[in-house]
C-alpha cells in the first residue's frame, strides 16, 4: 500500500505542489482561488466545493450541504478511488463513469442555482 503511495507521490508531487501553491496564492493575493471568478466574475460549475469540504471534514453538514451538496457523493467517490487503489491495489473500477457523474451533478447544480 504505501509503495503505490510512495510511486503516485513521486509521478504527481509536481503537479500537487503547483495546484497547492496556486490555490494559496491565488486566495492569499486575490482572495479568490476560482479562475473563472477571477477573471469573468461568475461561479463555475465547482463553486464552493474547497470551502464545502471544510465544513465536511468540520462536522457542519448542513452548511456544506448548502455550499455545494456535490461534495457528499465526491468525498465517497475517493475514498472508493483510495480503497482501490491503495488498499486493494487494482484498478479503480467505474473511474471514468464517477468523474462524469460528479462532473453533471456540478453542472446541475450550477444550472439550478444560477441560471
Amino acid at each position: 500500500m504505501f509503495q503505490r503511495m510512495k510511486k503516485d507521490w513521486d509521478n504527481y508531487k509536481v503537479g500537487i505542489l503547483v495546484a497547492v501553491a496556486y490555490l494559496l496564492l491565488a486566495t492569499v493575493l486575490l482572495g479568490e482561488a476560482c479562475p473563472t471568478m477571477i477573471f469573468l466574475k461568475i461561479p463555475c460549475p465547482g463553486c464552493g466545493l474547497t470551502r464545502a469540504l471544510f465544513y465536511m471534514v468540520t462536522f457542519r453538514w448542513q452548511q456544506a450541504w448548502h455550499m455545494n451538496p456535490v461534495i457528499f457523493p465526491f468525498v465517497l467517490f475517493v475514498f472508493w478511488c483510495v480503497y482501490f487503489r491503495y488498499v486493494k491495489g487494482k484498478k479503480i473500477p467505474f473511474f471514468y463513469g464517477g468523474i462524469a457523474i460528479l462532473c453533471v451533478g456540478c453542472i446541475l447544480r450550477f444550472l439550478n442555482n444560477y441560471i
